[in-house]
C-alpha cells in the first residue's frame, strides 16, 4: 500500500491538467448538445445522433493517435526519432480524414438503413456536413497534443482547450441568433472553426515554446517512415478498435434508443452526455497513468508499473463514486442543464432521462475501471488481448443483453441502459484481471 501511496503525488500533478483538457475537450461537444436544446427536441435528437456518429469516428482516431504519446514518452532522449513519430502521426491523420470525411458526407442512406426516422436523419446529415470540415485540423491537433503530453508539457494543452470551449459557446450563440434559419448547421460550423483555432494556436505555441521548439517538428518534413507507420499501426489499430468497440457499443445504444421515438432518443442523449462528462475526468487520470506506466515500463521497473497502475485505478474509482452518488440523490439539476430554456416541450424527456441517470449511477465505477485499465495496458504495449476483452465485454455480453432487456423483456429504453451497464462491468473486470496476470508474468 505504501508503494501505491508514493505514486499519488506525481500522478495527481500530471493528471490535473489532463483532466482539465478532457473536460474542456468534451465541453465543446457538451455545449453543442446544450445549444441543441435551445433549437428544440428534433434538433437535440438529430444533431445528437450526428454527434454520436462523428464521435465514433473520432474515438477510433483518438485510440490510434494516442499511442504516439507513449512512444514519445519512451524515447524522450531521441529528439530526431520523436520528430519522425510526429510526422508519421500527421500523415496518418490525413489518411483518416480522407476515409472518414467521405463516410460523413454520404452518411444519410446508412442511417436510414439502420432504422432511424427520416426527420432525425435529415437533421443529423446537415449537422455532419458542417462539422466534418473541422475533422482534419482536429486530427492534426490531436497528433500535436499527443506529442506535447508525451514530452510532459500538458499545461499548454489545458489552457488551449479551455479557451476553445469558451470560444465554442460564443460562436454557437452568435450563429444561432444571427442565422436562426440554419438550425443545427450553425453548431457544426462553430465547432469546425473552433477545431481550426485550436490547431493554429497549438502550432504557434510549439514554435514559441523554448522546450518544444527544440524538437523541430516543422522542419525536414518527410512523412513516410515505413517502420514507424508499422509500429504506430501495430499498436494503434488495436487501441483504436478498443475505443471503437466501446464507442460503437454506445452508438448501438443510441440507435436502439432511436427505435423508441424522439422522446427516448432525446432523453438518451441527455443522460449519455452527463455520463460522458463525468467519465472525462477519468480519461485525464487514465492518460496520466498511461504516461507514467510507459516511463516505468521503458526502464523495466515492473514493480513500479504495478504500483502506478493500482494508484491510477484507486484515484479513478474514488472520483467516479462522486457522480454516482449525485446521480442517485439529485438527478434533476443535471438534466435541467439541457432543458431549462425549453421546459414546456421537454417534460416527457425529463421524466425518461431521470430513470436513465439512475442506471448511469450504477455503472459509473465500472466505466472508470475499464477506462483506466485499458490505458495502463496501452502503457505496457499490450494491444491485441485488450481488444479481445473489449469484443467480449461490449459485444458478446453487453450488446445482446441490451437487446434482450429492451425488446424481449420489453423494458424499453431502460433495458438498453441496463445492457450498457452489464457490458461495462464485464469489460472492466476482465481488463483488470488481465493486467494483474500480465504484470505478475513481467515481475517473475
Amino acid at each position: 500500500m505504501q508503494t501505491i501511496k508514493r505514486e499519488f503525488p506525481g500522478l495527481i500533478k500530471l493528471a490535473y491538467p489532463l483532466v482539465l483538457t478532457q473536460l474542456a475537450q468534451f465541453g465543446i461537444v457538451f455545449t453543442d448538445v446544450v445549444m441543441m436544446g435551445l433549437i428544440g427536441p428534433e434538433a437535440l435528437a438529430g444533431a445528437g445522433l450526428g454527434g454520436a456518429v462523428f464521435s465514433l469516428l473520432l474515438i477510433f482516431s483518438t485510440g490510434l493517435i494516442t499511442v504516439l504519446t507513449n512512444q514519445v514518452t519512451s524515447h524522450l532522449q531521441d529528439k530526431t526519432l520523436i520528430q519522425q513519430f510526429v510526422h508519421t502521426g500527421l500523415f496518418l491523420s490525413f489518411i483518416l480524414f480522407i476515409i472518414f470525411g467521405s463516410l460523413l458526407w454520404n452518411i444519410k442512406p446508412i442511417l436510414i438503413m439502420l432504422g432511424q426516422q427520416q426527420i432525425v436523419v435529415d437533421t443529423a446529415s446537415l449537422y455532419l456536413k458542417a462539422l466534418m470540415w473541422g475533422m482534419l485540423p482536429n486530427l492534426f491537433y490531436m497528433t500535436l497534443r499527443a506529442f506535447t503530453i508525451g514530452v510532459l508539457q500538458p499545461q499548454l494543452i489545458s489552457v488551449i482547450t479551455i479557451g476553445a470551449m469558451v470560444l465554442n459557446i460564443i460562436l454557437n450563440l452568435a450563429f444561432i441568433y444571427a442565422f436562426p434559419n440554419l438550425g443545427v448547421i450553425n453548431l457544426g460550423i462553430a465547432s469546425s472553426l473552433v477545431f481550426f483555432a485550436m490547431f493554429i494556436v497549438l502550432v504557434i505555441n510549439i514554435l514559441l515554446n523554448k522546450k518544444l521548439k527544440g524538437y523541430k517538428l516543422f522542419r525536414d518534413f518527410k512523412f513516410f517512415y515505413p517502420k514507424l507507420i508499422y509500429k504506430l499501426l501495430r499498436l494503434g489499430i488495436p487501441m483504436g478498435m478498443i475505443f471503437t468497440f466501446e464507442g460503437g457499443f454506445f452508438i448501438l445504444g443510441t440507435f436502439m434508443a432511436g427505435l423508441f421515438g424522439t422522446t427516448s432518443l432525446a432523453a438518451h442523449h441527455i443522460a449519455m452526455q452527463l455520463s460522458i462528462l463525468t467519465y472525462m475526468v477519468t480519461v485525464g487520470i487514465a492518460n496520466a497513468t498511461s504516461v507514467m506506466v510507459s516511463q516505468a515500463y521503458g526502464l523495466q521497473q515492473f514493480n513500479r508499473v504495478h504500483s502506478i497502475g493500482r494508484a491510477g485505478v484507486c484515484l479513478g474509482l474514488l472520483w467516479m463514486s462522486v457522480p454516482s452518488i449525485l446521480f442517485l440523490l439529485s438527478p434533476k439539476p443535471f438534466i435541467y442543464l439541457f432543458t431549462y430554456f425549453n421546459m414546456e416541450q421537454m417534460q416527457e424527456v425529463i421524466s425518461v432521462a431521470i430513470g436513465l441517470l439512475m442506471i448511469a449511477a450504477a455503472f459509473q465505477l465500472f466505466d472508470g475501471l475499464q477506462g483506466i485499465t485499458f490505458s495502463i495496458l496501452r502503457g505496457i504495449e499490450e494491444g491485441f488481448k485488450p481488444m479481445l476483452i473489449a469484443i467480449i465485454g461490449y459485444w458478446c455480453v453487453g450488446a445482446p443483453l441490451a437487446y434482450l432487456f429492451a425488446f424481449v423483456f420489453d423494458w424499453g429504453i431502460q433495458g438498453v441502459w441496463w445492457g450498457l451497464a452489464c457490458g461495462l462491468a464485464t469489460t472492466g473486470l476482465l481488463g483488470w484481471s488481465f493486467f494483474e496476470w500480465r504484470i505478475a508474468r513481467l515481475q517473475s
